[in-house]
């Protein structure tokens, strides 16, 4: 439920079951509507028009009810260009978090290598409130 993406096919296809095409009709910007729908007001209202218990869904007379919000075709223009901006410094964020990740568990390595080239008894302590605590007994 609420999974969204873009086809772009120059050829006919066909959908699966539980599966709806979109297609803006008239002056529309597609990666506008596209973040627009993976918005959390969108999904929210999905969520809520959904029906089943093991097969989940929602009818399309009830998928048509649901309001979508078209501003002008340039300020879709712009929001779509301040949503890429920020995911790309989300993806920024998460590759330099990835490579912290990365020293830190070579730092560790490093550290454990120490203690045990020393001769000494090395403690690891994995529990959720410590990351990793090296503590050596001699």
């Amino acid at each position: 439920m609420g999974f969204v993406g873009t086809l772009t096919f120059d050829f006919e296809y066909a959908l699966a079951q539980r599966t709806i095409d979109l297609q803006p009709f008239g002056e529309g910007y597609s990666p506008f509507y596209l973040y627009y729908l993976l918005s959390e007001p969108f999904q929210n209202a999905i969520s809520s028009n959904t029906t089943g218990s093991a097969a989940q869904g929602t009818k399309a007379a009830k998928l048509k009810r649901i309001r979508v919000v078209v501003p002008p075709l340039a300020e879709q223009r712009r929001i779509v260009a301040k949503v890429d901006q920020l995911m790309s410094l989300v993806d920024q964020l998460e590759e330099q978090i990835a490579n912290s990740r990365t020293k830190a568990e070579q730092l560790m390595q490093a550290v454990v290598a120490e203690l045990t080239a020393q001769g000494s008894k090395v403690v690891l302590d994995n529990s959720p409130h410590h990351s990793a605590l090296v503590s050596r007994v001699n």
